[in-house]
């Protein structure tokens, strides 16, 4: 008879640990996300210029014969020094093992941004007509700060309605914010124009979506009364 009363007091106390710590529970955590579309008002094209040679220099002197014409480009379109950045040029070993030959690949980064989406497809064209057939393209706006706010603004009113809405039907009050986590990158995450190469065909302008997407999403801790 001993060994069964020692069995069940065993059995007894975790079970009733765990039923209060529900009951004693005095926050609720709410996730809640909103988006905010805004029109793009710019056309970033991320492009890679590669050259790929067994001689290091002779690779530097085509990454730079085609940078010349990328300039030239430019001046084509009247794209103005303030809307290009460069990176420095990198190089890069490949092969040499394996009595494989060895090979050096130079590269440089190019961000270009415009404002005129009319250029987009024949800048494009431009660039394969160059040898340059590493691109994308993003829609971007210069609104962002504006709607990241609004986001933020739609996320917590939501956040508010859901943790009243749980809390009228359990019986317990809301309280103030204890905590606000956000999980948000701290890029925009836009529309893409799809990456290009010259046996791809392009979408036409008119099909492409003019307008950036703000993603905003929190976890909310509130108190509960």
């Amino acid at each position: 008879m001993r060994r069964i009363i020692v069995f069940f007091i065993f059995i007894a106390i975790p079970f009733l640990c765990v039923k209060a710590q529900v009951i004693d529970k005095s926050f609720i955590l709410i996730d809640a996300d909103s988006r905010v579309d805004i029109p793009a008002k710019e056309i970033a094209f991320s492009i890679v210029i590669d050259q790929l040679d067994t001689n290091a220099q002779q690779a530097y002197k085509m990454l730079k014969d085609v940078e010349k014409e990328f300039v030239k480009v430019l001046k084509d379109y009247k794209i103005p020094d303030t809307s290009v950045s460069y990176s420095l040029s990198q190089f890069q070993k490949e092969g040499g093992y394996n009595n494989q030959l060895m090979k050096y690949r130079a590269s440089e980064n190019i961000v270009v941004k415009f404002y005129n989406f009319k250029l987009y497809e024949p800048f494009q064209l431009s660039l394969l007509s160059i040898g340059i057939y590493s691109f994308h393209g993003t829609f971007s706006s210069t609104e962002i700060k504006e709607a990241r706010e609004l986001g933020f603004k739609k996320a917590i009113e939501k956040a508010e309605r859901e943790a009243k809405i749980i809390c009228h039907n359990i019986g317990r009050e809301l309280g103030k914010v204890l905590e606000v986590e956000s999980r948000n990158r701290d890029y925009v995450v836009s529309s893409n124009i799809q990456s290009l190469n010259a046996t791809v065909e392009e979408p036409k302008l008119i099909d492409i979506p003019r307008y950036v997407t703000l993603n905003t999403n929190l976890k909310i801790k509130y108190e509960l009364k």
